[in-house]
């Protein structure tokens, strides 16, 4: 005889319930079937299960360790957390709809101006207040994701502002996260602003998943890898007396000077630039965790730019040498290492210089320029220039280069925020509501 589901025990239930094909709405469904269900005891480590299988962001960013330490330590309620992430999706969903009510019904152009106002304020609430909270944003922006591409391929007669408008959403939520980050990134001490905290920022906008902590362990792993070449060549240099906390601070803060004298210092030079600039490119350590359409350029982006020279210049400081990243001429095309042994003043006569030749057919060492500050202009790379080199080289470029040109604004945008044209933040959507008719239809611009 076939048992009836209310035969099973709580225990049981529980279990199907957390299967990955149940979603958060059929557990509420079911919750509500009867007042026996209703009363099931749906613990949080129950909802925090179903937020990372809704979320497939965060658990690619939250490793299990990480997701140990939001549960135990950080007290996250999963359902209150799913629940407030469900019902902003709703008020982007309301506003949304709203937009296209107010057009549909041809209202006057004052009660547009008085709702446009209206919805500006809004939905630059919702956004704002999405982005500071990680948890949060994590959940909405997938969540967007999802509904955007269902609608594009499944919905043959779908309203397709509908589409226009929930993916400008998506994108100016991305850019209030950025905003929020950059901000936090300015007010650090300057010692804490480090440029792979800037790389990070800039990656997560298109992979949120990300995360700088996987940046910094995989520069720390290249410093291991060059200590022990080190350690192979010169067994005897002062680096293997160094305690382990004065490695912690390097690696944390941006330092005035080199830690060695100048044949020490020449030394540690000499095997972190080959194997950055040689041995790198088909070591185990490139084996970088990034995962979605755009791996394909952003690998590009990691072997050839970061090769050349921010790898070199973050794993330097790691190793207690400073070097100070400039650009050779007022164009991009070569991002230079300048050196010097000691940096008590700010003259930079006679500093030494050095980067790759991206144009040249030869291997290392002989694609290397070497030069000093007297034979070529440089200017130096500062916060927003740093940012700019990144979006303007890799992203715009990249993304122009394989035909993703629906992303050309978005990436305008994005430069005039790093640019600090911050007041493009401040009414963002004052774009949206310029709408133009074609062939009938409503297209907000």
């Amino acid at each position: 005889m076939t048992k009836k589901i209310t035969c099973l025990p709580e225990e049981v239930i529980t279990m199907i319930l957390k299967d990955k094909r149940v979603s958060i709405e059929d557990v509420v469904n079911f919750q509500t079937t009867c007042r026996k269900y209703h009363h099931i005891q749906l613990n949080n480590k129950f909802w925090e299960k179903k937020y990372y299988q809704r979320c497939p962001t965060a658990k690619k960013k939250y490793n299990k360790e990480k997701q140990e330490k939001i549960f135990n330590d950080f007290k996250i309620d999963f359902k209150e957390e799913i629940k407030l992430s469900l019902e902003y999706i709703i008020k982007i969903k309301q506003l949304q709809h709203m937009i296209t009510v107010m057009f549909e019904n041809n209202l006057s152009d004052s009660a547009i101006k008085i709702l446009r106002s209206q919805l500006n304020f809004s939905l630059e609430h919702y956004l704002c207040t999405i982005a500071k909270n990680s948890m949060l944003y994590y959940f909405v922006v997938d969540e967007l994701n999802r509904i955007i591409s269902a609608k594009q391929l499944w919905e043959s007669s779908c309203n397709l502002t509908s589409i226009y408008d929930l993916g400008i959403f998506f994108r100016r939520l991305k850019q209030h996260r950025v905003m929020y980050k950059t901000d936090k990134y300015m007010n650090m001490p300057k010692e804490k602003q480090l440029f792979e905290r800037l790389f990070t920022i800039a990656i997560q906008y298109f992979q949120p998943h990300v995360s700088y902590s996987a940046i910094k362990t995989w520069l720390d792993e290249i410093a291991k890898e060059v200590l022990s070449r080190l350690k192979n060549i010169y067994p005897a240099h002062s680096i293997f007396s160094t305690p382990d906390d004065q490695f912690f601070i390097w690696r944390d803060n941006k330092i005035d000077d080199n830690y060695w004298n100048e044949t020490e210092a020449r030394q540690i030079m000499n095997v972190l630039e080959e194997f950055v600039f040689l041995d790198l490119k088909d070591h185990k350590l490139l084996k970088f965790d990034i995962e979605d359409k755009y791996i394909d350029f952003i690998s590009e982006f990691v072997k050839k730019y970061l090769f050349s020279p921010v790898i070199y210049d973050n794993v330097a400081r790691r190793l207690g040498i400073r070097c100070v990243l400039r650009r050779k001429g007022w164009l991009w095309e070569d991002v230079v290492i300048t050196w010097k042994p000691k940096y008590d003043t700010v003259d930079m006569h006679n500093v030494e210089y050095f980067y790759i030749d991206e144009d040249s057919s030869q291997n290392y060492p002989l694609n290397i320029i070497r030069g000093r500050r007297d034979d070529i202009h440089h200017y130096p790379i500062c916060f927003p220039s740093i940012i700019e080199w990144i979006f303007r080289t890799i992203f715009i470029d990249k993304l122009l280069k394989i035909n993703i040109t629906s992303y050309e604004w978005e990436i305008s945008i994005l430069k005039r925020l790093f640019s600090g044209e911050r007041d493009i933040t401040i009414k963002p959507m004052t774009v949206l509501f310029h709408a133009v008719h074609q062939n009938g239809s409503i297209i907000l611009r």
